[in-house]
């Protein structure tokens, strides 16, 4: 505003203006003093950035001159220690080769091998050399007592039997205290459907369901050992491991076959509910094994069922295989399948050690009976019994818990008259 328009103005007016004016320099210096901030913060940053490369490369250099010092260093004692080792080859290979020519010349550079030669020259006979002198070799090495150690291989466990009810019996799981089933069973007049004229009467025939309960028991052990047994004994943890289920089945077999009695607490085994063993006209009492193991298959198909397996005993299992006539030869073929089980008529025979010598059992372990576990078979650690603790000692546990259901006790015939000695 020029000086004119500014007298102009009223008093008001020009006190206005002058504050207007005031705040307008204030504002320009304002955006002078932030652009000056935004300049001194564009260059310090500049700065900065400039000095951190120039440091950058100032360390990279000195990490290079530092590697290359070490690599010199290396180089060097690697040189000076391949130059050491073919000195000493060289030496070692001239140790070697130093031989019997090497201890002839030895000999010969002697004195008395020189004046030797001289007397040669000049004919006396007494200068021929007759013997040298020759170093004694060095003694044979032998190994010393305690230099060498045993190898140990896999542990030879406990014995148990080769086959186990539980291979060739269903097994299933539960989450019951009891397996619940029925057995059934044709009414006293047996099965009468029978055809029928057109409008006649069908005849009429039962079913009788009997409700059976097999309980959920535990067949269990335990064993209790030192801390040093497994410290001093390497594999002694996992023998344990694997050894303790075996002997578990094993037990488990006796019961499932013959010794368990049954009630709310045990098994009760198929030898306590088979139909026993009886002759015919074909296969009397008196007949030998083989026979008598055909006619328990009949038993068994006679009660509508198939037989699936035959367990004997070691006893009758030999008798099967040495069956022979008053003339030494065989009176039946001995046949294995491709799995090396012995069988008769395509039925498999194991042997188990809980039967007695003439003792066995034919049936249908397919389908006549089930195993359920509710807990399967397990083997727990623990220091928590007696005073383990203050002893250092520790007890194993092996446990399972299972029922056994025999659905077709008809299924199942025992054998008590299994001839040992054919």
């Amino acid at each position: 505003m020029s000086k004119d328009q500014y007298d102009a103005l009223s008093e008001r007016d020009q006190v206005k203006y002058e504050l207007q004016l005031e705040a307008y320099k204030e504002q320009k210096d304002a955006e002078k003093e932030q652009k000056a901030l935004e300049k001194a913060e564009k260059a310090a940053k500049e700065a900065v950035e400039t000095a951190l490369a120039s440091a950058k490369e100032e360390n990279d250099k000195a990490i290079e001159a530092a590697i290359k010092v070490v690599k010199d260093e290396y180089d060097t004692k690697l040189e000076a220690a391949k130059a050491d080792m073919t000195r000493a080859k060289e030496a070692q290979n001239q140790m070697r080769v130093k031989g019997l020519s090497s201890e002839i010349e030895a000999a010969f550079e002697s004195e008395s091998a020189q004046k030797a030669l001289k007397e040669m020259s000049s004919g006396a006979k007494a200068g021929i050399i007759t013997s040298f002198e020759m170093k004694a070799p060095a003694p044979a090495m032998t190994v010393p007592a305690g230099a060498f150690r045993d190898q140990w291989v896999g542990d030879v466990g406990i014995p148990s039997e080769p086959v186990h009810v539980r291979n060739i019996v269903p097994v299933s799981t539960t989450d019951s205290n009891s397996i619940k089933f029925l057995q059934w069973a044709l009414g006293p007049d047996g099965n009468l459907i029978d055809s029928v004229s057109p409008g006649g009467l069908k005849p009429q025939f039962e079913l009788i369901p009997t409700p059976k309960t097999a309980p959920v028991v535990k067949i269990a052990g335990h064993i209790t050992y030192d801390d040093e047994f497994v410290e001093d004994i390497p594999t002694a943890r996992q023998t344990i491991i694997r050894q303790l289920p075996e002997a578990l089945f094993d037990k488990e077999d006796e019961k499932l076959l013959v010794t368990g009695a049954g009630g709310d607490q045990d098994i009760l085994s198929l030898w306590n509910q088979a139909t026993a063993w009886s002759a015919d006209g074909n296969v009397p009492a008196t007949a030998n094994n083989w026979d008598k193991l055909v006619r328990a298959m009949t038993i068994v198909a006679r009660a509508k069922r198939r037989a699936t397996a035959a367990w004997v005993s070691p006893e009758t299992y030999e008798g099967l295989l040495i069956n022979k006539n008053t003339n030494g030869t065989y009176n039946y073929p001995i046949v294995m399948g491709n799995d090396n089980i012995l069988r008769v008529g395509g039925l498999p025979i194991f042997y188990h050690n809980v039967f007695t010598a003439n003792q066995g059992i034919v049936g249908d372990f397919a389908r006549g009976a089930e195993i359920f576990q509710k807990k399967a078979v397990e083997v727990r650690f623990s220091r928590e019994h007696e005073d383990n603790f203050t002893h250092n000692r520790t007890t194993v546990i092996v446990e399972v818990r299972e029922a056994f259901p025999v659905y077709m006790p008809e299924a199942f015939v025992k054998i008590e008259n299994f001839n040992t000695t054919s």
